[in-house]
């Protein structure tokens, strides 16, 4: 009685033209990385989660790249360093690794507060230290007033 073997039922979810399409599928799956498998997949699984994170840990798992990357760039020029990932940004990378994928995606936003960063913080000074140019506007009393408190 009941179902002789075990079955596992997979939901899969995709993207067509801004639709989305759901497949069922069941049945057992035998060339599966998932926890169905066992122990003996997760080895496997622990070294493959360091190209393909898991769900959306991808960012955390960019940090240090990002940070190595630009450490390792340091003697480059920045504006050579920053045209290159501009273009990987640009070029839509898509290999289906997530790491790689997002790598090239993101690296010139990272890549653009650390060379901006010492410009931004100059202009953040510059302002701070300076009297608002719209002193005598109709604003003038609650903005000095917010003004005056954050510099205590």
């Amino acid at each position: 009685m009941g179902i002789p073997d075990a079955t596992v039922t997979r939901i899969e979810l995709h993207d067509e033209n801004g639709k989305t399409r759901m497949v069922l599928t069941d049945g057992p799956y035998v060339e599966s990385a998932h926890a169905e498998t066992g122990w003996s997949q997760v080895g496997l699984l622990y070294l493959e989660s360091f190209i393909e994170p898991f769900g959306t840990l991808w960012f955390i798992y960019l940090l240090p790249i990002f940070f190595v990357v630009t450490k390792l760039t340091r003697k480059a020029p920045p504006s050579a360093i920053w045209i290159v990932a501009a273009a990987l940004e640009m070029a839509h990378v898509a290999t289906g690794w997530t790491v790689i994928d997002e790598f090239c995606a993101r690296f010139v936003y990272f890549y653009s507060g650390y060379w901006l960063a010492g410009y931004v913080f100059a202009l953040s000074n510059r302002v701070s230290t300076s009297v608002p140019r719209f002193a005598s506007s109709p604003y003038r009393r609650s903005y000095i007033g917010n003004y005056e408190l954050l510099r205590q």
